[in-house]
């Protein structure tokens, strides 16, 4: 067999092997999204997400606002959770639970994230809560941003971004 041959031949089982392990990723990873939607979404499911009804929101004040008592069971959620769902709902706050031992997601910003952040970690990096002991992330709703700066706090690096459609701030629960 010539070298011309077995080139040929390892490059076809490479893509035999492509054809075979990129559709079982897909799937798994399509899988898993449906799956943490149905456990978004499913009341009965003791660590399902749920969207406060009402949502909170900031109490009126003459110089600072200040948070109102919570109206709503915190939402119970994975580290890999966004706020995407909460967009447009400007100066409304919600509560995370994260439990300990969770998986740093991806985040981009500074004091103010990127509506598409893991809360969880941006609670981590604001330094409200641990990694290692999990607990109450309180974000409050924001509009766009021209930017999001990144930067490195608490162990956890955070990327840099232009301009994007919806935030959040992280706050002392």
């Amino acid at each position: 067999m010539s070298r011309r041959e077995r080139i040929l031949m390892v490059l076809g089982i490479i893509g035999a092997i492509f054809l075979v392990v990129y559709p079982l990723a897909h799937r798994l990873s399509t899988e898993r999204a449906a799956a943490d939607v149905a456990r978004a979404t499913s009341p009965a499911a003791p660590s399902a997400t749920r969207a406060p009804s009402p949502p909170q929101t900031l109490a009126a004040s003459s110089t600072t606002p200040t948070l109102q008592a919570p109206t709503a069971p915190p939402i119970h959620a994975s580290w890999l959770l966004e706020a995407t769902q909460h967009r447009g709902a400007d100066g409304q706050w919600y509560d995370y639970e994260c439990a300990p031992g969770g998986t740093v997601g991806q985040i981009w910003g500074t004091d103010t994230y990127t509506d598409d952040s893991s809360v969880c970690t941006a609670g981590v990096h604001r330094g409200v809560i641990t990694r290692e002991s999990g607990g109450t992330v309180r974000i409050i709703i924001r509009p766009a941003r021209e930017s999001y700066e990144g930067s490195t706090r608490n162990g956890v690096t955070t990327d840099s971004y232009g301009p994007w459609d919806g935030s959040y701030e992280v706050v002392e629960p």
